[in-house]
Parts: C-alpha cells; structure tokens; sequence
C-alpha cells in the first residue's frame, strides 16, 4: 500500500506542474428544453485542481446559430484527489426549428498524453448537436464523473450513467475527440493501438456504455471521447460528446468485483412483479469499499430501495436492492441500473472500479396468466449451438404472454433462469457463458413445460 500512495503522489504531482499551464481533463454539455425554443445548456468541465492560473471563472459557449456569449461558472467543487468539478450554466431561446450544434472551445489540454501528439497545442472541445423540432426533448443526464483511474496489467472500467429523462433510448460509440465544431483531432489513436499485444483491448458497449479496458500495457495519461446518440423510435433526437483523460498508473494492484445472486442481466418485468436481489462487492487485496447503485427508476415515483453505506467500510459488502414495478416505471425504452464498486486503500488513496450494468423491460400489462395457452409450442435453432446464441421460435397463439427459461446441467442443476414476455415470436437467447457440452434446456408456462437438449460447440 506504501508503494501505492508514493506512485500516487508522484503521478498528481506530475499532473500538477503540467496544470500550471493547462488544465482540462474532460467534460461534455447537457441540454434542457425549458420553453418552446428555449433551452438551458450546461458546460460540466473536469480540471487539475491545483492549476490555479488557468482555472476558468467563465466560458464563451456558441449556440449553434451564430450567437456566441460568455457564461459564468456558478458551481465548483472536488471528485477526486487533485480533480475539479465545474459547472456552467446558460439559457437560450432560437428563432426557429432547425438543427443546431452547442459547443465549447478552450485552448488548453493537458500536456504529455500519449495517444495525442504534441497535446498541450491541441485546443479542448466539446459539443452537442440537438434537434429543435415539435418534438419536446432534452438530452441525457450524465451522472458519473471521470474520476476512474487505471493501472497496468488491470482491467479498466468506466460509466458515464447516462439515463433520459423522457424515457428515449440511448446508444453509445467511440468518437474521435474533437479540436472544433466538427474538427476532429489529427493522427489520434485510441489507447490501445499505442502499445499493440493481443491482450490490450479497450471497447464499449454500445448497449449501457461501459468502457472496458483488458488490460493498459503503459503508464501515462490518455484521451478518449464516447457519443451519446439520443433517439425516439427512429428520430435521432441529440448526440453529446464527452471527452475525457484515462490516467494509467504503474502500479500493481488488484480489481475489485461485484457479484448479484440473479441468473441473469437482463429481464422483462410486468407492472405488479418485484425485483428483489443482493449484491455484493469484494476486493481480494481487502482494501475498503464503496457499493453505489444509480438509475433512472432512482428519479421515478416509488423508486427502489438500495440502502448501501454512502461511505467507505471494510469489505465485503453485501446489501440488498428491491424495487416493486408500477405504472410510473414504464417507459419505451429499457431501464439500465448501473452499479459501481470503488477500492480505496490506506491514506485515502484512490483504487480502481468495477461496474455492473442490470437491463431491465417493464410491459405495462399486469402479470396474468389465467388464460394463458396450454400446450406452449416452439422451436430452437441453431442446434449444436455454435456462437453462443440460441434462437427460439413460439406459435401464434403465446404472443403476447409470460414464460420463464432455464437452462440446467445434465445433473439438474440450474445455471441460467430468465423471465420473458413474448412481445415477437422469434426470441434470441444468450447462452455464451457457458463452455462446451450438453446441457437441458427449459421452457415453463403457467400450466406446461417443455425440455430439450442443447448441445454448446
């Protein structure tokens, strides 16, 4: 641990003298819609704390639509050790509908990243694009701060929790960070094409956004940016860019992990049902932990209940998340419930996270099985399953109705279980965690159930 805190120290004292001539590490914009064609942006910036001469009390924002204007800061406090919070919030009213881009551009990046050549010349930017149409609309919160670190030979993660408040579906990809409106920055590279070996992968998941990264191979400080695409049925309704730095430390240290007793990550849910699981966090060097549990179910009516220390305590820690499903929850798109574990070991010193990401679809029909179709028909394929990913195919007559899959060892013991309401007829299951053999397959209605054997190659 000893060894930890000096390496710590050392690298923030690094980031401190690069931060007396420059100072942004990340940020994105977040757009309100506060009137028919008026909006509130808000510039959310993260910066080295001790870079006192470059800090901003104001920041000149353009709108999209020639208008350009300074904005004061009106809030600014600590996320991490030597990292600032900062917010800036502006409104604006347009002339007309049209599609406009709202941006920021401050000339310093901190110096010495490595997948931006000669960065302290590279100007930070960051930008929005909404559509201003009769379609009211604001964009993505964006919860979590930048404040994840990194260590060589470790899986990184981060999160942004993005959640929509107007209940749109969110899609989320790796973007070139940008020097301008629409500039991207020349000869990027994304971190780990810097150091090229077959275990040094970083992607995204396009679905809840978590960034993954297995594993940094090099010590130093790196850039990423991710897009956040906004979309009502087929209307692309924003995209917000958030740029932000990846500090790798050299480090030795081990990840922390979360674990749920659920059989699955993903279900459908029905209005009256009860999500009801544990979830527990450990770390195997033994350092303290803080479990923490973010949504958009946390922002509804009769939200769920995830009562976990707001500090950090030794672990393990276990704590039990329940949530009873009401009209209130149901939205079109799915509800993502992100959980995120942080170590911090002696000294306050600052570890690594781990995060897990719970899917959920709530059917705004009540649970109701009375009626249901006796003699469930259906067919699977591919079998022998080849890719992990098994296909089933349900007659007419169950559209629309509640069935619960499992899957068991030839021994009978259960090794996945999911609830599933048949809203299409052809379902696709994923069954890649599971290694090769034969394994007995189970689909159960309120009054029948059928077996087959799956073979996994």
């Amino acid at each position: 641990m000893m060894k930890k805190a000096i390496l710590l120290t050392v690298t923030f004292l690094c980031l401190f003298f690069i931060g007396k001539a420059t100072h942004n590490v990340g940020g994105e914009i977040t757009v309100k819609q506060t009137g028919t064609l008026e909006y509130e942006a808000t510039i959310h910036t993260y910066t080295i704390a001790s870079s006192i001469p470059a800090d901003r009390d104001s920041l000149n924002i353009c709108w999209g639509d020639g208008v350009c204007e300074w904005v004061a800061r009106d809030t600014s406090y600590l996320v991490g050790n030597n990292l600032k919070y900062n917010r800036y919030p502006k409104i604006h009213t347009y002339s007309s509908q049209n599609t406009y881009t709202i941006s920021m551009t401050d000339p310093n990046r901190i110096g010495g990243i490595l997948n931006i050549p000669i960065s302290s010349n590279i100007p930070f930017h960051i930008e929005t694009t909404i559509v201003v149409n009769d379609l009211q609309n604001s964009t993505p919160i964006i919860k979590n701060p930048i404040s994840d670190l990194a260590y060589v030979g470790q899986v990184y993660q981060h999160n942004p929790i993005a959640f929509d408040c107007d209940g749109d579906s969110l899609t989320y990809e790796f973007n070139i960070p940008l020097q301008g409106i629409g500039s991207p920055i020349p000869n990027f590279s994304l971190p780990d094409q810097i150091f090229v070996s077959l275990d040094n992968i970083l992607e995204i998941n396009s679905e809840n956004g978590t960034i993954t990264w297995s594993v940094p191979q090099q010590a130093g400080l790196y850039t990423i940016a991710i897009k956040i695409s906004e979309f009502r049925g087929d209307n692309l309704l924003s995209t917000t860019i958030r740029d932000f730095q990846i500090s790798v430390l050299p480090d030795f240290n081990l990840s922390p992990e979360i674990t749920t007793n659920l059989l699955a990550e993903q279900m459908t849910l029905s209005v009256g049902d009860t999500l009801n699981f544990d979830v527990t966090g450990v770390d195997p060097s033994g350092e303290n932990l803080l479990l923490q549990c973010s949504g958009q179910p946390f922002l509804l009516n009769h939200p769920p209940t995830f009562d976990a220390p707001t500090d950090f305590q030794d672990g393990p820690i276990t704590t039990n998340f329940d949530w009873v499903i009401t009209d209130d929850h149901v939205l079109f798109s799915p509800h993502y419930i992100v959980f995120r574990l942080e170590e911090r070991g002696e000294n306050s010193v600052e570890g690594l996270t781990k995060y897990k990401v719970i899917k959920v679809s709530i059917n705004d029909s009540p649970t109701n099985t009375d009626d249901l179709f006796e003699n469930l028909e259906y067919k699977i394929f591919p079998n022998p399953i080849t890719e992990g990913i098994l296909n089933v195919k349900f007659n007419d007559d169950f559209l629309g109705e509640k069935i619960i899959w499992q899957v068991f060892s030839l021994d009978g013991k259960l090794l996945l279980e999911n609830l599933m309401n048949i809203y299409e007829l052809q379902q696709t299951i994923d069954l890649q965690g599971l290694i090769k053999g034969n394994y007995i397959f189970t689909v159960s209605s309120a009054t029948n159930s059928i077996s087959n054997i799956i073979t996994i190659n």
